[in-house]
């Protein structure tokens, strides 16, 4: 304590520019050194300063983090991080025993309503703009055993007399003092177990905006009861932003929320879940927005959210409106969205941004978001964003762009699933991708969204989206699966949608594409190669987690096959979104000169799709975790 100047708030001995340690065993008295840790990681949030790092050791913590302040600077922030090599679990719900056994696999008990204090998620309806209940009235609770969630019933009788062992269920009865829950445990006594109920919206979010450079890293986050999240509302996630800058969010584990695992997102204000039915409702959101001088680069979006393993929520894995702009989203790993309930909604997906203006969305995984949703659905003002080296598959949907006016550019990604791309936008570049399903289009659908000045959230003008506009070069058009006879040609856009021949879309460029046996490309398309033989790629997942394409890599093929390298100046400008480049977010000249692993590019004569074909490449490639394969 030399070194630091202290004082006592609340009961809490503080420093000033230090390592603050908080430990399971601590005591919020104490002077937070690691011979005298705190007990709760709010209390050193409480002191916390800029430049100051809070260290958390082994162990599982029951609380909120709703930090009061950030830091002042990239450089000077605060950080909050695990131990090193220490587990560090901080959840949202709290343990609930006393079961009594009311039928075969059904238990029931009765919690005094002070435990959830003013906030009680089993009387708090899931609702917001563009969530469809369809009949049902769901909660924000949840119940767990082991950690496993229960589903939730639509009443009483069917958790006392219909058991399905493989989704087992709950419902809850809240009065005025106490809320009883009845719940079922096919794999035996509650007791034998941990249970445990959301008790928290949230684990880590602050409660106020503005709270602006903050670090994340190394932590297990669980169990959130958090609440639909759309576009025009404040985006409370388990661990989110809350309309700030500057985060980052790094080597975290973040797991069942009840809707949003982590999110950038939207302000709260008065307006917030009304827009729904309103024609120009997220136009007067963005406005409003703007209006507050705060949706800017200087003071809004910035974050890094990285290496973070996103699983088990019931809407989003990462959602964001407008708070996303200029972030980046690298290497994590996505999986298992919307699967427990099966909401339906417009706001489902495994990353699913508005106005990701400048972001980039790379080396992701996303798999496994059920129902008709996609695994990346970026949606208004993507404009200046790149989507590229990213992993889909076991997807309804692989990636849906909607009423963006671009630039954007998709390059070096895999798309796997049986269907690969929704095309509803302009002004869009794909080029080496590796497109395994469908590719439709919808649009013209009549809807005014926002055209912004280049690299800014300055609005240019508000005008409808034509379709069209758009670049399709050096994928991978791979046949048709054996058992399908779903293609994955550029041809389906038309006759699946009957919107005519593509070519009645306005300046679509196509080039270089390598097409499959039983692939289709369109006759206005110069320097498409189709193949006499099958593109097909077997794609499996090892015990030790391993993602594998096996595919022949058809080098004798393709040898001659004339390509040119993807750059600025080959893909011109977008004229619908006022003549902007395709660019760099810094607006230096973009080139596609690597692959999939950023290995090199042959720079003459590139090949067709994410991967860069070598004299002596494998048949069968692990491409997640991905090889360092770059020179």
């Amino acid at each position: 304590m030399s070194n630091a100047d202290s004082d006592s708030t609340n009961g809490c001995q503080i420093s000033r520019g230090r390592i603050w340690h908080v430990a399971i065993h601590g005591d919020d008295r104490a002077f937070g050194t690691v011979d005298a840790p705190l007990r709760s990681i709010q209390c050193a949030a409480d002191h916390a300063r800029a430049g100051d790092v809070i260290e958390i050791h082994e162990g599982i913590y029951r609380e909120r983090i709703d930090p009061p302040r950030g830091g002042i600077s990239a450089g000077r922030r605060i950080v909050f991080r695990a131990g090193a090599g220490e587990k560090v679990e901080i959840r949202g719900s709290e343990v609930v025993d006393g079961w009594v056994h009311v039928s075969v696999d059904t238990w029931t008990v009765t919690i005094p309503n002070e435990m959830f204090g003013s906030f009680n998620p089993f009387a708090e309806l899931i609702a917001g703009d563009w969530f469809y209940p369809r009949g049902r009235t769901p909660h924000s609770g949840c119940v767990y055993l082991n950690g496993v969630p229960r589903a939730e019933a639509d009443n009483l009788e069917s958790v006392l007399t219909t058991s399905d062992k493989t989704r087992p269920t709950w419902f809850a009865e809240v009065k005025e003092s106490t809320t009883t829950l009845w719940a079922q445990f096919p794999e035996g006594q509650p007791s034998d177990g941990l249970v445990e109920v959301n008790a928290r919206r949230c684990v880590f979010y602050p409660s106020r905006p503005g709270i602006n450079f903050i670090t994340v890293s190394g932590l297990i986050l669980r169990h959130s009861a958090t609440n639909w999240a759309p576009p025009t509302a404040e985006q409370v996630g388990l661990i989110g932003t809350h309309w700030s800058r500057g985060w980052i969010i790094e080597d975290n584990v973040v797991s069942h929320s009840r809707c949003c695992g982590l999110t950038l997102g939207k302000y709260g204000d008065e307006f917030d879940n009304q827009s729904a039915n309103s024609a120009e409702g997220y136009v007067d959101t963005i406005r409003r927005a703007l209006d507050t001088g705060k949706w800017s680069r200087q003071h809004i979006g910035g974050h890094i959210v990285r290496r973070n393993r996103i699983s088990h929520c019931g809407q989003g894995g990462i959602v964001g409106s407008m708070g996303c702009a200029f972030s980046t989203v690298i290497e994590n790993n996505i999986s298992d969205i919307n699967g427990l309930e099966g909401w339906f909604g417009d706001e489902i997906a495994g990353i699913k941004f508005h106005g990701a203006v400048d972001c980039l969305i790379a080396h992701n995984r996303v798999r496994r978001v059920h129902g008709p949703y996609p695994g990346i659905w970026l949606d208004w003002m993507t404009q200046g964003t790149r989507i590229s080296g990213n992993l889909l598959y076991e997807n309804d949907r692989d990636i849906y762009m909607e009423v963006n006016h671009g630039p954007f550019i998709v390059d070096n990604n895999f798309f796997l699933s049986r269907q690969s791309i929704i095309e509803q936008s302009e002004g869009g570049a794909y080029v080496h991708n590796w497109i395994g399903g469908k590719v439709c289009s919808q649009q013209r659908d009549g809807r005014h969204t926002p055209v912004l000045k280049s690299h800014d959230t300055t609005i240019v003008r508000i005008d409808v989206i034509t379709g069209g506009h758009s670049v399709w070069a050096n994928n991978v058009f791979s046949s048709p699966p054996q058992d399908d006879s779903d293609s994955s040609d550029l041809q389906a856009w038309s006759w699946r949608h009957g919107l005519g021949d593509l070519a009645t879309f306005p300046s679509m460029r196509l080039m270089g594409n390598l097409y499959g046996q039983g692939v289709s490309p369109l006759p206005q398309e110069d320097g498409s190669m189709q193949l006499d033989i099958p593109i097909r790629c077997k794609f499996q997942t090892t015990d030790d987690g391993e993602s594998v394409l096996s595919f022949e890599p058809l080098l004798s093929s393709v040898a001659k096959f004339e390509t040119t390298l993807i750059t600025s100046r080959l893909l011109g400008r977008v004229e619908v979104a006022a003549g902007a480049r395709f660019e760099n977010p810094d607006g230096s000249a973009l080139s596609v000169d690597r692959d999939y692993f950023q290995q090199k590019r042959n720079l003459n004569r590139p090949t067709p799709g994410p991967v860069e074909a070598t004299a002596n490449m494998a048949k069968s490639i692990v491409i997640w975790p991905k090889l360092d394969l770059a020179e």
